[in-house]
């Protein structure tokens, strides 16, 4: 008779597989742990990435449009200025954080001036580029030829828009009529209506203003911008968050230059504009420091030429 004995594990036994499982399992979940960080570290870092640029490729498309124009002493006379504008820019307010101006909404060229009330602008509809349909609260800026065998006295002139419509050229094709008024700056209307050519170039502006602000919601920093002359008295975040201003590194400063590419705090004298832009990544995440979750930046400088300045 064959005696069978079952032998189970000793307790050495056990606490070595216990210890195997265990480190197994710690590698195992450090590895995990590792992953996930890394993925949300370069979630989190795709996610500035795409902040940055969008808010920087706004900027400049908002900016690159805004420029100044030259009053001439012959300008001023033909028109009736009153005193002399030597030079006029789409620049209203200037400082580190924000910037208010003018920004184009609208573009087109002239098929009639009519000056007998209401003094109408025609532009023809098929040469009519726009961001977004004109309002009474813009502006119109018209470009006014005076005397043609000069251009010593050619002038963008600014009107009000006090009604727009549909209408059509005289040689045929839709148009879009703008009836205007004169604003309180000396300008003689219809002096300058009757000095525009058919297929003078025509452009409508909004006043706009662009800042660093923290919205109070969530009181995070952002890129935010409001129509002045539409009415808005709340900032509209656009992209963030961004880094607080008023450190080394700040989430959104401008910097004005004249034309020696000096700081400039002067209006009329700005010639180009440096932008810095800084993002911050949503949450904390694991970068360089292994065992310290910290809040990324990435940071993004880009220059915008005035209109008109010379290249």
């Amino acid at each position: 008779m064959t005696v069978r004995t079952h032998r189970g594990f000793t307790m050495v036994e056990l606490m070595i597989a216990l210890v195997l499982t265990l480190a197994v399992g710690g590698v195992a979940y450090q590895m995990l742990l590792r992953n996930s960080r890394v993925s949300r570290a370069q979630s989190e870092q795709i996610g500035v990435q795409d902040n940055v640029r969008s808010g920087a490729l706004i900027i400049t498309n908002e900016l690159r449009e805004v420029g100044y124009d030259v009053v001439t002493a012959d300008a001023t006379a033909e028109l009736g200025y009153a005193p002399a504008a030597p030079t006029r820019t789409d620049l209203l307010a200037i400082n580190p954080s924000y910037i208010t101006y003018r920004a184009t909404r609208g573009l087109g060229f002239v098929c009639q001036v009519t000056t007998a009330a209401p003094a109408t602008v025609l532009v023809r509809r098929g040469s009519w580029q726009e961001l977004r349909a004109p309002k009474t609260t813009d502006s119109l800026l018209l470009y006014v030829e005076n005397q043609p065998n000069t251009a010593n006295d050619d002038a963008w002139v600014h009107l009000g828009i006090v009604a727009t419509g549909a209408q059509n050229c005289p040689v045929g094709g839709a148009g879009l009529a703008f009836q205007v008024a004169a604003p309180a700056d000396g300008l003689n209307l219809t002096t300058a209506l009757n000095a525009v050519d058919v297929g003078a170039p025509v452009r409508v502006t909004e006043v706009m203003r662009m800042e660093h602000y923290v919205d109070a919601a969530d009181g995070q920093p952002y890129l935010g911008m409001r129509s002045i002359s539409g009415g808005e008295l709340t900032l509209r975040p656009v992209i963030g968050p961004l880094a607080a201003n008023g450190g080394a590194d700040p989430g959104l400063a401008f910097e004005f230059l004249d034309a020696n590419n000096a700081a400039t705090g002067v209006l009329a004298n700005v010639r180009v504009i440096r932008v810095a832009l800084r993002g911050v990544t949503d949450q904390a995440v694991y970068g360089r420091k292994a065992y310290e979750a910290t809040v990324d930046t990435l940071g993004l400088t880009t220059r915008v030429a005035l209109r008109n300045t010379l290249r």
